[in-house]
């Protein structure tokens, strides 16, 4: 079965480049042919005003009017799937968590009020994010707290916390992120499987839909390939010029039930190839998956 895919604010209009209109990112991706959108939201960016227009596509959703944002979304036939805050754990300590459980939590209210229950929220790094899976138990652990604090399994308020799994995160290794998984106290703390880092770090991520279906709430369809600057260690492409293991994927989600949203994004692709290769991108996937 082909899911509904969607894509992300920041795969249309990238970073730091040339400010894209939000109303001009919303119908593209609608041209592009997807169906869903993830709003990528900065505190420093401008709001969406009442007629859904933005002069950025990394809007502040504290200040934006929602009605105004919805309207337009949905004039293109779209819906919001989830929402990314983009800041992490303010300091390892009691009071960052607390501060960080307070950042989030109009943005869970806000999320309800554009139609999903889901929020993605980075793994963030820890002191040695590369090294041994136990200097970043105390990383892992407050991440936990903070998602088990905003996340719902209750009937009539589900709300679902995915961790963003990335290369040189506290979420890198599957040990990682196991050990995530089994200390997280809500069903609804799970995973926003993000393919890409996975291949990465050479992490069988695939393996994770297997053996915590109901944890895995995002799938990020990423492709990547091998980066040749240390500096730059993680290279994210157009989907189906990379290495990551699509069929490998596609192959376990035939054969495992979960309720994830699907996600095709990239990053080092050029602002104005940017379209096509969401076009492209997407034409792969759905290729794909006829052929599985």
């Amino acid at each position: 079965m082909i899911p509904e895919f969607g894509t992300s604010t920041h795969a249309i209009a990238g970073f730091g480049e040339d400010p894209k209109p939000f109303e001009q990112s919303v119908a593209e991706v609608a041209e592009c042919g997807y169906s869903h959108l993830l709003l990528l939201c900065s505190e420093a960016g401008p709001p969406v005003d009442s007629d859904g227009r933005a002069p950025s596509s990394f809007v502040n959703l504290l200040k934006s009017d929602i009605d105004g944002l919805n309207r337009r979304v949905a004039s293109h036939g779209l819906r919001i799937s989830a929402v990314y805050p983009g800041f992490g754990l303010f300091e390892l300590s009691p009071e960052g968590i607390a501060i960080t459980v307070e950042k989030l939590k109009p943005y869970r209210e806000l999320a309800w009020q554009l139609g999903t229950h889901t929020m993605i929220h980075p793994a963030g790094t820890s002191e040695d994010p590369k090294g041994a899976h136990v200097n970043k138990k105390p990383h892992i652990e407050s991440l936990a707290e903070i998602m088990d604090s905003i996340a719902s399994d209750k009937p009539g308020e589900i709300f679902k916390m995915a961790a963003d799994i990335h290369y040189g995160s506290s979420l890198q290794t599957l040990e990682d992120i196991r050990y995530f998984l089994d200390i997280a106290k809500v069903t609804n703390t799970g995973l926003c499987l993000n393919m890409g880092h996975m291949t990465t770090a050479k992490q069988e991520g695939w393996t994770l839909i297997e053996d915590y279906p109901d944890r895995v709430h995002v799938l990020a369809w990423k492709d990547h390939i091998p980066s040749e600057d240390p500096a730059h260690p993680v290279v994210s492409i157009e989907l189906g010029k990379g290495i990551t293991p699509f069929k490998k994927y596609i192959e376990v989600l035939d054969r495992t039930e979960v309720d994830a949203i699907s996600l095709i994004t990239f990053e080092d692709v050029p602002v104005p190839e940017k379209k096509e290769a969401l076009k492209r991108s997407r034409d792969h996937m759905v290729g794909l998956m006829l052929k599985a």
